[in-house]
């Protein structure tokens, strides 16, 4: 028996590194959220003896950097740099639009996440799946089949049953994690457009750079540089290092690194169930449990992502993982 499965591994070795890079990656970007809810919630025990080390403008600033440190070096800091020297006019004019949008959407997430619990992030934020088929057919001129765009249909109904049904139509939370949605989506597009001549690793570590230079200017012209005098304790740093460096970077290279790997299928598969790992992981981590009405809406969902794989060709994997690599969607 033992004998057997060793065979089975050294035969299926390669497929087998894979999946579990593939996994691994999934897992470490689906922590972002939960752990920046546990830093949010804890704060004033994580925060050391440094009081307030732990906010909103600190660990966006520090946790961007750090992300960008990483990518940069796991990618050759002279290779993106030779790459920046070459980039064209209208691409850099694209990244910086890209790098605003994900700032945008990232610091809403820090807010919603003050509101609301993780499972709802999630859940509400499977609109980005309609976006994307609206965005990708106006911008990219992506034609889709009739099953994507009833499984998207399905998953609208879901989430639409779900706000109106909790009664959260009209509260701010709900609003700004349509805002989310929307301009996470709009810098997949417009990342999906850089692709095609700038490299992954350019284009992650110059979001998560640029999305750092964002928060320390708006912040030191509305308060003064010595507003961001706790964000470089070195406490914090290590708190980051972990959180975003670990959660977000490594996360998102493991995922890079299996997507030049993997089939168009395998990727599509685990990118349509990454909610549910996410769940789970609240779950695991925070200890959320769904309410009623979440699991109808997690059942329905699933109907919609059943529908959506139905008779559909996958795409490029670069189309479909942009999303899931950026560096600065935190």
């Amino acid at each position: 028996m033992d004998k057997s499965i060793g065979n089975f591994v050294r035969q299926n070795k390669p497929t087998l590194i894979i999946y579990l890079t593939i996994i691994s990656g999934i897992l470490l970007l689906g922590m972002r959220n939960p752990a920046l809810k546990i830093l949010m919630d804890h704060d004033q025990i994580l925060s050391f003896h440094y009081d307030g080390a732990i906010s909103f403008c600190n660990v966006l600033f520090v946790g961007n950097l750090v992300v960008g440190i990483v990518v940069l070096l796991y990618s050759g800091p002279l290779k993106i740099l030779r790459e920046l020297k070459k980039i064209k006019q209208n691409n850099a004019l694209i990244l910086l639009i890209s790098s605003l949008t994900r700032t945008l959407s990232i610091s809403l997430i820090y807010f919603v996440l003050e509101r609301t619990t993780v499972i709802q992030v999630v859940l509400v934020g499977q609109l980005k799946g309609i976006l994307y088929l609206a965005l990708s057919f106006l911008i990219l001129r992506i034609k889709f089949k009739f099953s994507e765009i009833l499984g998207y249909g399905i998953i609208l109904f879901a989430i639409l049953f779900l706000i109106v049904k909790s009664g959260t139509l009209f509260s701010a939370t709900t609003w700004m994690l349509a805002i989310v949605a929307i301009s996470a989506k709009l810098s997949d597009v417009l990342e999906k457009i850089l692709l095609k001549e700038c490299s992954p690793g350019l284009i992650l570590s110059a979001t998560s750079l640029l999305g750092a230079l964002y928060f320390f200017t708006i912040f030191s012209i509305i308060f003064t540089p010595a507003h961001f005098v706790d964000a470089f304790k070195g406490d914090l740093w290590v708190l980051m290092f972990f959180y975003s460096g670990v959660s977000v970077g490594l996360g998102a290279m493991l995922w890079l690194r299996a997507a030049k790997k993997a089939s168009p299928q395998i990727i599509g598969n685990f990118i349509l169930l990454s909610p549910f790992f996410q769940i789970l992981l609240a779950f695991l981590i925070l200890g959320e449990i769904p309410k009623q009405i979440e699991y109808i809406t997690i059942g329905i969902v699933f109907i919609g992502l059943a529908i959506i794989k139905l008779n559909v060709k996958p795409r490029s994997v670069k189309l479909e993982t942009t999303s899931n690599l950026t560096a600065a969607k935190l």
